[in-house]
């Protein structure tokens, strides 16, 4: 892709959220929410000290930082697939409701509430057993939960990385319409407990392989063998014929295209 048509396709992904401002799954008076993901290379001897490190030290300072109205969740993930070329093994997602949040001036001031007496001490040592191979930076643009939930999320997810093929829009009115409904179909039946999209903000460019992303999370492994398809489809759409229904099959793989995806599974969180 040239650089001129990912710049393209990159502001109109910013567009998203305004351009379907009917459509979204997000209510309107809802708060935007981002996140950034740190995706982390844990030598395997050093991964105990890593999950002790993290629930024993760290939890504490997020729930600081929640209190503070400074974090929505964390949430601490292993791989338990992923692509060969990816190298980290845990992924880490920070939830915020502002983009200022992200920097570190109330993460720094929750460490030194929490721990008053060592926060050098503390940060000196963090590089001991955490690395950060990359970070990203990302816009929710809406989610599907169950009645009963508030929140997207669940002991599993598959994380969806997704290229669009062209600069319409046309992915994403697929997912707020076409695919929504089989998707809340998919957690009326049980099969899928959420569903989220969004929109990569950082980094972009010409290094950037995809630009948008879906989050699947599940109760159980085996339902990840329950994939829509047209059985499911047909059920979300009945006032569709089957044929009106492989052209929506056909227009999504036309618009998008999958990267890659990976499985992870939720190890300790704060919500």
């Amino acid at each position: 892709m040239s650089r001129m048509k990912r710049v393209l396709t990159f502001t109109l992904l910013l567009l998203i959220p305004t351009l379907l401002a009917v459509g979204l799954a997000k209510a309107q008076d809802e708060e935007d929410t981002y996140l950034r993901i740190d995706y982390l290379e844990i030598p395997s001897d050093k991964e105990y000290r890593f999950l002790d490190k993290e629930t024993e030290l760290w939890k504490p300072i997020y729930k600081e930082l929640k209190n503070r109205g400074g974090l929505v969740s964390w949430r601490l993930y292993k791989v338990l697939a992923a692509d060969h070329g990816r190298s980290h093994n845990y992924v880490m997602i920070h939830e915020f409701t502002e983009m200022s949040l992200l920097d570190s001036k109330e993460l720094n001031q929750s460490v030194r509430k929490v721990y008053p007496d060592k926060p050098e001490t503390f940060y000196k040592n963090l590089s001991v057993y955490r690395s950060v191979d990359r970070s990203e930076v990302w816009q929710m643009n809406g989610d599907l939960t169950g009645s009963e939930r508030n929140r997207a999320g669940g002991p599993f997810l598959t994380f969806n990385y997704f290229e669009t093929r062209g600069m319409s829009g046309e992915h994403a009115e697929l997912e707020f319409g076409f695919w929504r409904k089989n998707h809340q179909l998919r957690i009326e039946r049980g099969i899928l407990n959420s569903w989220v999209m969004y929109t990569l903000l950082y980094p972009s460019g010409e290094s950037t392989d995809y630009t948008y992303s879906t989050i699947d999370y599940y109760d159980s492994l085996e339902h990840l063998l329950l994939s829509p398809d047209m059985e499911l489809a047909s059920a979300a759409h009945p006032d569709l014929s089957e044929e009106e229904l492989e052209h929506y099959f056909d227009r999504t793989d036309e618009a998008r295209i999958i990267i890659l995806n990976e499985l992870l599974k939720r190890v300790a969180a704060v919500e």
